[in-house]
């Protein structure tokens, strides 16, 4: 039996997370309409769930703040293993 696909498009989900980075006034128009679990690409997910939650924190958001972000949480995650 075939395996039944969700319908997913990996290049929006990537063109959405690029407007996110680009410009500013992004998140506003989609955090409140998209949540991380609604992306399909698992990694697309939790870029969004850091997006989301600089947004929610009031920092700015950009490609610079965005790496800095997610590799601090990273850090932090290793230090409570």
């Amino acid at each position: 039996m075939a395996e039944i696909l969700n319908p997913h498009d990996a290049d929006l989900e990537s063109v959405i997370l690029g407007a996110c980075l680009a410009e500013s006034t992004a998140m506003v128009l989609v955090s409140g309409k998209l949540c991380p679990e609604m992306f399909y690409e698992a990694k697309y997910g939790e870029i969004f769930a850091a997006l989301l939650a600089m947004h929610r924190a009031g920092k700015a958001i950009d490609i610079i703040t965005a790496v800095s972000y997610t590799h601090l949480r990273a850090h932090e995650t290793l230090m409570n293993l």
